[in-house]
């Protein structure tokens, strides 16, 4: 009987779908207000098509398409005290977290804002539940001058939060702005020819110029692609120590068999909150994350279980919200990214 519910649920979704069109051309602010009350008087009168036309019919959050949801939904009798609560993430325009509260009753998640044919729509992050086998990382080259930049930043986030421990990305701004390190980053704008922003290179292979929703909307993809992957090299004992601006560290890396000896050891700094903020465009006033604030690399030709050591200088002080990233890379031509270079494996670790 459930099951037939939800059959009629699904077709009264697509008529009611066109509820949808009002709402174009609101503003991020109109759409999460409208929503919050609209959605909320929706579930106190059981009237889940409306609360669903408010979700992309490309719903994905967490593994949680947009037929799950809507079964979640009518799964429940919703009461006169269904309460609906939107709260946005701190420093961004499109992730919110979402909470439905009834009589005890507590649901909370994270959801994704997307402007899609014109208007905005709950997108979800576009995740599914997958076990990751090794650690993704993404580089990113930005501005606070960019206007599509603070995009690619909000898609990345979402990917970072479903998967705190295997996505990483770094921020590299490239546009002689207050977080620039213009000329330390010319190796890494040469190699991947990133003369424009945003540009988001993953595991040193995928690269995605530009911040339109019909980029972003690749990313998650890509990452849940890459972390299936199995890492050809792990990286074991990571140490380090700081000395005013100066990090040494070391790390054990340890392989089964390698096919190449083409292999760097790169290391950065990164400022996971600064104080800086995005200049223009919608999201003019978010803050910028994730911004590197020194790098360094070598050349490596190791043995599996050798300890490589390193330095690098950081170019600014180290706040308490400093990460140390390493990673190993193939690279057949340091001037220039090769269909066979990658990143094979890499780690984190808390700085202070």
């Amino acid at each position: 009987m459930k099951r037939l519910i939800f059959l009629i649920l699904v077709v009264s979704i697509v008529i009611f779908g066109c509820d949808r069109f009002e709402r174009d051309f609101m503003t991020v602010d109109e759409f999460v207000d409208e929503f919050r009350i609209t959605a909320g008087n929706a579930l106190r009168e059981n009237n889940i098509p409306l609360f669903m036309s408010f979700f992309s019919d490309s719903y994905l959050n967490n593994g949680i398409d947009r037929d799950s949801l809507a079964y979640f939904i009518a799964d429940r009798e919703w009461s006169e005290e269904t309460l609906m609560i939107v709260s946005p993430a701190i420093g961004s325009r499109t992730r919110f977290s979402m909470t439905v509260q009834d009589n005890g009753f507590v649901h909370r998640w994270s959801d994704v804002l997307r402007l899609e044919s014109g208007r905005y729509i709950w997108y979800g992050n576009q995740l599914n539940h997958l076990e990751p086998r090794q650690v993704v990382l993404a580089q990113v080259f930005t501005a606070l001058q960019c206007i599509n930049c603070p995009n690619a930043s909000d898609a990345l986030h979402a990917i970072s939060e479903v998967f705190p421990d295997n996505f990483i990305y770094l921020k590299y701004h490239v546009d002689r702005d207050s977080l620039s390190l213009y000329d330390s980053f010319a190796d890494e704008r040469r190699y991947y020819n990133a003369n424009v922003q945003p540009i988001v290179v993953f595991q040193g292979q995928r690269r995605i110029m530009g911040g339109t929703p019909a980029q972003t909307g690749q990313y998650a993809q890509i990452v849940q692609d890459l972390l299936i992957q199995e890492a050809a090299i792990s990286m074991d004992d990571l140490r380090h120590s700081v000395n005013n601006r100066t990090i040494t560290g070391s790390v054990v890396l340890n392989y089964a068999a390698l096919n190449t000896n083409n292999l760097y050891l790169f290391y950065a700094v990164y400022e996971k909150e600064t104080t800086a903020y995005y200049q223009v465009g919608p999201s003019a006033g978010m803050l910028a994350t994730n911004v590197v604030r020194g790098r360094g690399s070598q050349p490596i030709n190791p043995v599996s279980g050798q300890r490589i050591h390193f330095e690098l200088e950081a170019q600014r002080y180290l706040d308490d919200d400093t990460y140390l990233v390493v990673w190993v890379q193939s690279i057949e031509d340091i001037n220039s990214q090769s269909p066979q270079d990658a990143i094979l494996s890499a780690v984190r670790v808390k700085l202070f």
